[in-house]
């Protein structure tokens, strides 16, 4: 299971590469932000693989205020895109601030 989440939210983060319209740097960030979350987790992670994709994008976006210049880069856009709570993403976004220590 904890390995098919950890592909599952690659996936999602993948694809929505043409929506977002991120560079491939930007890919490789917002993968190795992914990585180093998963990895100083030990795996150990619940929730759902939107959730934890979303709270990704959205710490990226912040992180780099994408969501100054591109609305679509805001968190109740991407919550909307991803179908999940803006305001869950947005704890995800945190915890994953505070455990890497951002």
């Amino acid at each position: 299971m904890t390995t098919n989440l950890h592909e599952a939210v690659k996936e999602l983060i993948i694809s929505y590469k043409e929506r977002l319209e991120y560079t491939p740097e930007d890919e490789k960030l917002l993968l190795k932000l992914w990585e180093a979350y998963w990895k100083k987790k030990n795996g150990n992670l619940h929730g759902d693989e939107k959730v934890l994709a979303g709270a990704i994008l959205w710490r990226y976006s912040s992180d780099n205020h994408l969501w100054e210049e591109d609305e679509l880069w805001r968190q109740m856009s991407l919550a909307d895109m991803l179908q999940v709570r803006g305001k869950t993403i947005g704890n995800n976004a945190s915890e994953i601030r505070d455990v890497l220590k951002i």
